[in-house]
């Protein structure tokens, strides 16, 4: 049997604070998705994931030179495999 998979996108305009990284914990914790992408973090390399993480989720992160520039968290149940 197959099940549905609920996805979340946010543009985020930056998720470098924790007003605006909060903004979107309260998201996942209402809606409860599977899979989360998250555009223009105006995070920077320097910004390590584990200070992005969240329980009961993987982080996938896409740099760009100078800067993250999307972020999607996964289920931890959903199964991926990452193509560079």
């Amino acid at each position: 049997m197959s099940r549905q998979i609920s996805l979340g996108y946010w543009n985020a305009e930056s998720i470098k604070t924790d007003t605006r990284f909060g903004k979107i914990k309260r998201f996942l914790k209402q809606k409860n998705p599977d899979i989360v992408a998250i555009t223009e973090t105006w995070l920077t390399k320097e910004e390590t994931d584990d200070k992005k993480e969240l329980d009961g989720y993987k982080l996938i992160r896409k740099d760009r030179n100078h800067a993250v520039a999307e972020i999607t968290w996964l289920e931890k149940r959903v199964q991926t495999d990452r193509r560079k």
